[in-house]
């Protein structure tokens, strides 16, 4: 392992400072990305559980259920998290209907 001084010199163009910050903001971003798919599959999962009269918001309407998975994905603060949610309830309650 290099020492401090050389690690966090300016001229260290190959492993600065500025590339592990690069990597911790890459590492961010992933977490966030996959905390959010699992996030989705859990309220679509809801969904479909509540569609067979499973789970335990098998009693709520359609509203309720909206309201209580909303304002859980609410509390993380993330728009992007709210658009894919969005685009979930899009691709689950407006499934094409076989006549």
């Amino acid at each position: 392992m290099a020492p401090a001084h050389l690690y966090f010199s300016p001229d260290n163009k190959r492993n600065g400072f500025n590339k592990t910050y690069d990597w911790y903001l890459k590492q961010e971003i992933l977490k966030k990305e996959i905390r959010n798919q699992i996030l989705i599959q859990k309220t679509e999962k809801e969904w479909q559980d509540h569609d067979k009269g499973k789970g335990k918001n098998k009693h709520k309407t359609r509203l309720q259920l909206f309201r209580i998975q909303q304002q859980r994905l609410s509390v993380y603060r993330d728009d992007t998290l709210m658009r894919e949610y969005e685009k979930s309830l899009q691709r689950t309650l407006l499934k094409p209907i076989a006549i």
